[in-house]
């Protein structure tokens, strides 16, 4: 089965876009949909999905993303730890799409939008 990919990052007023076709296992984990694919840099992601809750992995980090919460990361970048908040703003669990947006913030006293993120995912 394939899946198609396509991330959009707005940052700093700059757009970042990344887009992939891959194949991909679904399964399921309790109350979640689990989606294992490998990236344009052949890393396996892996996105799990319920109704209010979204954990997307890959070889490095785990983002835990919650329906109008802020939960905080800790993300590795070159050998550093970069602590920020993430925001899950909207999820759309259709048939054969799912789409993922959330926020990126600097700290819960500021709440600085770091970067606005949108996921789309269709899958066949």
């Amino acid at each position: 089965m394939q899946l198609e990919f396509k991330s959009i990052v707005l940052s700093n007023g700059n757009e970042f876009i990344t887009q992939y076709t891959s194949s991909y296992t679904e399964d399921t984990e309790d109350e979640y949909i689990v989606l294992k694919f490998q990236d344009n840099k052949n890393k396996l992601q892996t996105i799990k999905i319920s109704q209010n809750k979204v954990f997307i992995q890959d070889d490095l980090q785990l983002f835990e993303l919650q329906y109008k919460k802020y939960c905080l990361i800790h993300y590795l970048v070159q050998n550093n730890h970069i602590n920020f908040y993430t925001y899950l703003k909207q999820l759309l669990i259709d048939r054969n799409e799912i789409k993922i947006q959330y926020d990126l913030v600097d700290n819960l006293t500021n709440k600085t939008i770091l970067a606005s993120v949108e996921v789309n995912i269709k899958t066949n």
